[in-house]
């Protein structure tokens, strides 16, 4: 009786648990990613809607989450009842934390100002903004799953790798639902409340586990008898010594780790440095990061190395392919180019990172505290080497190709390390498959550039080659171990050395010959020179990322000339020549005040006349930089023949500072030229700065041009709705390209008056038409880009 009593028992004593544990564990989950996403796009604004903001705010919740994990690692050496009561009291204190912040902000998490320090010290002033917002309560919530999980194998006997798939799960439920859900239907201040709550039911829930826990003597590592589908999968053991031992484990742990934390990162800096900085393509690329832990680590089956490293080889190849093809493919298609590699790369990491987790059930019951230690100290290594040291010791974003590269190299080194891997025991053809895979596409795509190959770098390149194909075919002579092993190392190195090779090609990728390049937290900033040797088509242009952001001719005769998204007919050409006081009978009225929301290379200075005054807003001082000084790149801002002034720093907070203090500008045309990647920050199109704008216009004969042109997001719908709310007159104007020099563009008026522009003589191909179809109205509380994407 007593026997048959045991197993309803155990079965009791275990599901019961684990519903609560699961429910606690994923709602700690959804509200660990769901505030980093909510946080970051409420102080976005304060730093320029630059990408920076996000690859800066990832390192912080990196690092906490290394903090949270050694945390409960630390206190793992307490007894039950003193560890639980620590924990239940932290969470007291948090609770009351966001209470106070509740009174003293619009809501318990969303900071109401920014601090001065953001402008100076933009990276410090971003980590002292997140720490003082949710620091404490993000600390506690990262502490929740490895916490959980030790609990319940402490008290259950099993292994609860399934909660860390669980929690993998609810974090991803967090992102996904952000960006579709969250953000589209609530205002920032109700997402705040509606997290506070989220966590508060959060505090209980584990305040409920701990009580149990805390009463349950642990079951003994001989009492394992849970279902076999619940038992930790020990790794297989090694036949090599140093593969085996515990340094070389730990060492993995953090190296495949931080893998693929960079990789994550890299990938999405490198994205939004040229499209936008949106909480959606932060989301995507943290998604899939996110799935490649819960479906290695829920399934010990899942994850088969003959199926996805040849993956990962041929994700790399059409990665690169996409690289050197950027520009002529559409973006949309290089988007999930780029994600498809994260996915199949972190798949691998992770994969490998899976064989390697401990049994949950053991003498050392400290050991998976310890393995979730370096896996959030990998997290943390990757993140900081992307937002921390890439900016200062890189100078353009080649994070995302060492990522690239030490993905690949880290997969490799992982099947050396095991002696029954895949790359040890293949045989000729498959790694004769592995080494076309890798080489045949980057070649199809370096011949793109193949005239900028130095004869070094492709003797380099081919010799490489020979190498990995000389070498599948040795290994199909060779039939001991030892030789197969020797040539299988010569293989993976001489394909390392043709993926280096490729992508250190692209870096060198440049149109035209780089001058100057200065990177920051704002991004990286280059100077182009083009035709140096031809007096009519000598010019410089400025990139910011990969988009043009302005191009000046250097033939003294030429300078002045309005190119690229500024010629004459564009809609700020027409805005500057043809507002109604330009035509005044009288000079005194005849002259403009002009405020511009975007330095770039200081084309729209060319149109000012003596008598003029024109205004500056730039957010990056770099960019200001390459207009100043005794002989800047671009002179137009220093030959300017009227009055013309930079204002470091964001345009609205600028703006806003003007007008509380009585400064308003009376800016007769205002140009809204800002670009964060590919698109005008959102901050900068919200209602609300619309309403700053029209305070700082002159009368309603002033009128606001706004450059919508872009590859990404549809802006006309968006303004189409603010002009019906405010009341406004607007109207579309596209111009076509013209020459080398004159880019295409579109530009939209809003104005108060029904004419302020004196009837210009338009070329042919200029259109002048209305915004079409409303789309959704942009708050600083509201704002949804999903909605507009092309």
């Amino acid at each position: 009786m007593e026997a048959s009593s045991r197993p309803a028992l155990q079965q009791s004593r275990s599901a019961s648990p684990m519903a609560l544990y699961a429910a606690v564990t994923a709602l700690s989950a959804f509200l660990l990613f769901q505030v980093q996403l909510i946080i970051a796009k409420c102080i976005l604004p304060w730093f320029g809607g630059t990408a920076g903001v996000w690859t800066t705010s990832v390192f912080f919740f990196q690092a906490l989450l290394l903090a949270g994990y050694a945390f409960t690692h630390a206190t793992g050496k307490l007894a039950p009842r003193a560890r639980f009561r620590l924990q239940a009291a932290l969470m007291i204190v948090s609770l009351a934390l966001l209470a106070v912040h509740a009174v003293a902000w619009r809501s318990p998490i969303t900071p109401v100002a920014a601090p001065a320090i953001t402008g100076a010290r933009p990276t410090l002033g971003l980590l002292l903004l997140l720490v003082t917002s949710v620091g404490l309560p993000f600390l506690l919530l990262s502490t929740t799953s490895p916490l959980l999980q030790d609990w319940y194998a402490r008290s259950q006997g099993v292994a609860p790798y399934r909660l860390y798939a669980l929690s993998n799960l609810g974090s991803l439920a967090g992102l996904l639902t952000y960006p579709f859900v969250v953000e589209p239907g609530t205002t920032l201040i109700t997402q705040g409340w509606l997290w506070a709550i989220g966590y508060a039911a959060f505090v209980g829930g584990v305040i409920v586990c701990g009580l149990g826990a805390s009463r349950i003597e642990p079951v003994p590592a001989a009492a394992e008898s849970g279902p076999k589908k619940q038992r930790a999968k020990a790794p297989r053991a090694a036949t090599t010594t140093w593969g085996t031992r515990p340094q070389v484990i730990a060492a993995s742990w953090i190296l495949l780790s931080a893998g693929g934390s960079s990789l994550m990162l890299a990938t999405t800096n490198f994205l939004s440095q040229d499209v936008a900085a949106v909480p959606l393509l932060w989301v995507v690329p943290l998604s899939l990061y996110l799935i490649s832990f819960i479906v290695t680590f829920n399934n010990d089956r899942f994850y088969r190395r003959g199926i996805f490293l040849p993956a990962l080889g041929v994700a790399i190849a059409a990665m690169l392919y996409a690289l050197f093809r950027s520009g002529f493919i559409k973006v949309r298609i290089e988007i999930w180019l780029y994600n498809l590699l994260l996915l199949a790369g972190c798949i691998v990491l992770h994969g490998e990172l899976a064989r390697l987790k401990p049994a949950a059930a053991g003498d050392d019951k400290r050991q998976l505290t310890r393995f979730y230690v370096a896996i959030a100290l990998g997290g943390a290594v990757g993140s900081t080497f992307v937002a921390l040291l890439a900016p200062h010791l890189l100078p353009d974003v080649w994070e995302f190709h060492i990522s690239v590269f030490a993905a690949a190299l880290l997969a490799v080194l992982a099947q050396l390390r095991d002696p029954d891997s895949w790359l040890r025991r293949a045989e000729a053809w498959k790694s004769l498959a592995a080494v076309t895979l890798a080489a045949v596409l980057p070649i199809v795509a370096a011949m793109e550039f193949r005239s900028v190959l130095s004869q070094g770098l492709r003797a380099a390149y081919w010799i490489a080659l020979a190498v990995c194909a000389l070498g599948a075919i040795v290994f199909r002579v060779l039939e001991d171990s030892g030789g197969r092993r020797r040539v299988s190392q010569a293989i993976a190195a001489g394909a390392a050395i043709v993926l280096g090779l490729t992508l250190y090609l692209h870096t060198t990728q440049i149109e035209g010959l780089p001058i100057a390049r200065v990177r920051n937290f704002y991004g990286v900033a280059r100077v182009v020179e083009l035709d140096p040797n031809d007096p009519v088509r000598h010019a410089y242009e400025l990139y910011h990322g990969r988009i043009l952001h302005g191009i000046q001719m250097r033939a003294p005769g030429m300078r002045h000339r309005a190119t690229s998204y500024y010629g004459n007919q564009s809609g700020a050409g027409l805005a500057l020549k043809y507002q109604t006081r330009r035509w005044s009978t009288d000079p005194q009225q005849a002259t403009l005040r002009v405020g511009v929301v975007g330095l770039g290379a200081g084309t729209l200075a060319n149109y000012a006349v003596p008598g003029d005054y024109f205004r500056i807003y730039e957010l990056n001082p770099q960019v200001a930089a390459f207009s100043q000084g005794a002989e800047p790149y671009f002179t137009s801002v220093r030959d300017c023949r009227g009055a013309c002034e930079i204002v470091l720093g964001d345009a609205r907070i600028s703006m806003q500072r003007e007008a509380d203090s009585g400064q308003l500008q009376k800016f007769d045309v205002l140009v809204l030229d800002a670009f964060s990647g590919d698109a005008i920050p959102v901050h900068l199109l919200t209602r609300q700065a619309f309403e700053l704008y029209f305070r700082h216009l002159r009368d309603d004969q002033s009128l606001i041009a706004i450059h919508v042109t872009n590859r990404v997001v549809n802006l006309l719908p968006v303004l189409a709705h603010l002009a019906r709310v405010m009341k406004l007159e607007a109207i579309q104007i596209s111009a076509p390209a013209r020459g080398a020099y004159i880019l295409e563009t579109n530009y939209v008026l809003l104005k108060r008056a029904p004419v302020v522009l004196k009837a210009p003589p338009l070329d042919p191909g200029v259109k002048v038409t209305d915004l079409g179809p409303e789309g959704p109205l942009w708050t600083d509380d509201f704002s949804n880009i999903y909605s507009v994407l092309r």
